[in-house]
């Protein structure tokens, strides 16, 4: 049985995180930054809400990323070393071990760099990540992960298909989400996990559908609908169908549009939106686990946000552009 910690554990944290929800980029501060009349203006703005002076300037999209990663690598080692369990901020750093393993194992499929594409914001010092798949010496790294890698070098190496790679690599990432969602004791953060199986299974299935390619590789177990189900359904309405009922109506109901040749901005929107309603919850619980999930999850919302509104500027978007691509915010 997974160890419970008690909500008392959580007072202080909670407290924290409520005063730290005041700072986060909500859409006033986004329209702050959308109407200022430079992309230097809108970052000396993101530098006064954030607190922080940014160790170089942005003109690019590619120079915005060291910041936004600054930010989050930043929060993550605060609420880490905070948190009564370190399984909940885990779950959220996991991500960026995978993207690491992703790149490495396509940087050395094409004989190719990785350095500069390596993320800082998860559990694995990159740098040591990157030794030890250098040196094929994996024995420091999760077993699980470890073997995901090991399994997604061979399949690419076979089939020359990076696509299949990080098929392998999700699977595994998602697999260790849910053992740390069991972990923690947390009946939200297993709800946030289930969930966001669902919607990499939808966003999955539709794109399959609308390229007509095979799903089987591709979905993931562990939501709400199972991925045999999905597999198993038999035309765009019975497919849609088994979202109608859960947290991904609305987006079940964007899909529809999209198979019949819409774009699929609405789409993805309504399934960040989902997700973000999801978290949001946790703004409501006074002390509990929650409010760090819920801000964990909000500070990925904030940096996808900037990232919209900032890369918008660089090329030189209109701001109702940039505005009708924007998520809720927490």
């Amino acid at each position: 049985m997974p160890k419970r910690i008690k909500p008392d554990a959580y007072l202080f944290l909670s407290a924290y995180i409520h005063s730290k929800e005041t700072k986060l980029v909500d859409r006033v501060r986004l329209d702050r930054m959308l109407d200022a009349h430079s992309t230097e203006s809108a970052l000396k703005a993101l530098e006064e809400i954030w607190s922080f002076k940014f160790d170089i300037e942005a003109t690019t999209a590619a120079e915005l990323e060291p910041l936004l990663a600054k930010r989050r690598s930043e929060v993550f080692a605060d609420l880490a070393n905070l948190a009564p369990d370190p399984a909940i901020v885990d779950a959220f750093r996991a991500k960026y071990d995978y993207h690491n393993a992703k790149v490495l194992v396509k940087s050395q499929a094409a004989n190719s760099a990785a350095d500069g594409l390596l993320s800082s914001s998860g559990r694995l010092e990159p740098t040591r990540l990157a030794a030890a798949f250098r040196d094929g010496d994996l024995r420091s790294i999760p077993s699980a992960m470890a073997a995901a890698i090991r399994e997604s070098v061979d399949a690419l190496a076979k089939t020359g298909d990076p696509q299949i790679a990080d098929f392998i690599l999700d699977k595994a990432y998602f697999a260790e989400l849910a053992e740390l969602g069991v972990r923690s004791g947390s009946e939200f953060l297993r709800g946030y996990v289930t969930l966001a199986v669902d919607v990499a299974n939808l966003r999955t299935a539709v794109r399959a559908r609308r390229s007509g390619q095979e799903l089987t590789a591709a979905l993931i177990d562990g939501g709400t609908v199972t991925a045999e189900r999905i597999r198993s359904a038999s035309d765009n309405a019975e497919l849609l169908a088994l979202f109608s009922s859960t947290a991904l109506k609305s987006a079940a109901e964007s899909a529809a549009e999209v198979l019949e040749g819409a774009s699929l901005t609405a789409f993805e929107l309504a399934t960040d939106n989902a997700l973000i309603r999801y978290l949001a919850q946790a703004k409501r619980a006074t002390y509990s686990e929650r409010p760090l999930i819920g801000y964990l999850g909000a500070i990925e919302s904030e940096i996808s946000a900037v990232r919209i509104v900032m890369t918008g500027q660089f090329a030189g978007l209109e701001p109702s552009l940039i505005r009708a691509r924007l998520r809720e915010c927490y």
